[in-house]
C-alpha cells in the first residue's frame, strides 16, 4: 500500500498480529537499501509473532517516490514522521505502542525524530547509528569514497542528493540525543568500521534518562552472520519485556 505527504508517495507493507494489545514495530532501513534489507527482513520474520510489523521504503528507494533529491537525512526524518503520523491517524494503531527499529541512516532518522517533541514514538532501537557526522565525512574522504558532481554526490557506489553532506553535517545527533525521554536501546557491532561502538558510547552518555541500554555484538555494520542476528533478536525480546508491553 502507499501513503502520501509533501508530494511523495511512500510504500508500506504491514504484516503480523493485528491484536490491539500488541505493539507496532516500524522498521527503518539505511542508505542504499529498502524494506527488503536482509537484516530487517530477518527481524520482521521474528517480530511479527509479537505484534504488527510495518516496513516502508524511504523516498528515493524501493517502491516509494524516486529521485536523488530525496536521498538525504532531512528527507528520511520527514518520511518517518509521515509513517508515524499515518499510524497514529488509524483506528487500528493510534492507541497501540509504536516501537521504531532503525539501522544506520534509518536509525539516525529515528534518533532525530525521538529528539522532537510529541514524536508519537513509545520506544526505539538504534542499530549502528552515527554520532559524529564530521568524523564520518573525514573518514570517507580519506578513504577516497566521496565524489561531488554537479547534480549528485557519491558515497562509494551509492548515489545521493547533491547536498547530502551539507544536510548531513547540519544535523548534530548528540544535540538531539540530549532531548530523548523515551526508552531506547543502542546496539553496535564490535567490528563495525563505519559506526564503531565509540559512537554508541557517546550517544548513551548524553541521553538524559534511565531507560536506556547500550549493547555490543561481535559483528560488522550489517550484522551479516546468523549468530549475530540471533543475538540481536534475543536482545530485542529481552528489552521489550521491560519496556514494551
Amino acid at each position: 500500500m502507499y501513503i502520501s505527504a509533501a508530494a511523495k508517495r511512500l510504500y508500506l507493507k504491514i504484516s503480523g498480529s493485528q491484536t490491539d494489545l500488541k505493539p507496532v514495530f516500524v522498521l527503518a532501513h539505511g542508505l542504499g537499501t529498502d524494506h527488503r534489507y536482509a537484516l530487517l527482513q530477518g527481524l520482521k520474520a521474528k517480530l511479527q509473532r509479537h505484534g504488527t510489523v510495518v516496513q516502508f521504503d524511504f523516498a528515493g528507494y524501493g517502491h516509494s517516490s524516486t529521485g536523488l533529491r530525496f536521498r538525504k537525512v532531512s528527507s528520511y526524518v520527514a518520511d518517518l514522521s509521515t509513517v508515524i503520523s499515518w499510524l497514529r491517524s488509524q483506528q487500528a494503531y493510534k492507541e497501540r505502542q509504536i516501537v521504531v527499529i532503525g539501522h544506520s541512516l534509518g536509525g539516525l532518522a529515528t534518533l532525530l525524530k525521538l529528539g522532537q517533541a510529541n514524536n508519537g514514538i513509545d520506544a526505539a532501537v538504534l542499530i549502528a547509528v552515527n554520532a559524529q557526522p564530521q568524523r564520518l565525512y573525514q573518514d570517507y574522504l580519506q578513504r577516497g569514497l566521496l565524489k561531488q558532481l554537479k547534480k549528485e554526490s557519491h558515497i562509494g557506489r551509492q548515489r545521493v542528493a547533491v547536498d547530502f553532506w551539507k544536510d548531513r553535517k547540519s544535523v548534530l545527533p548528540l544535540k538531539f540525543a540530549r532531548r530523548i525521554r523515551k526508552p531506547v536501546l543502542l546496539i553496535y557491532g564490535t567490528e563495525d568500521h563505519i559506526n564503531p561502538p565509540a559512537e554508541g558510547r557517546l550517544l548513551y552518555g548524553v541521553i538524559p534518562n534511565r531507560h536506556k541500554k547500550l549493547a555490543l555484538i561481535k559483528t560488522d555494520h550489517h550484522f551479516d552472520t546468523t549468530s549475530a542476528r540471533n543475538q540481536l533478536y534475543k536482545l530485542l525480546i529481552k528489552w521489550f519485556q521491560t519496556y514494551v508491553s
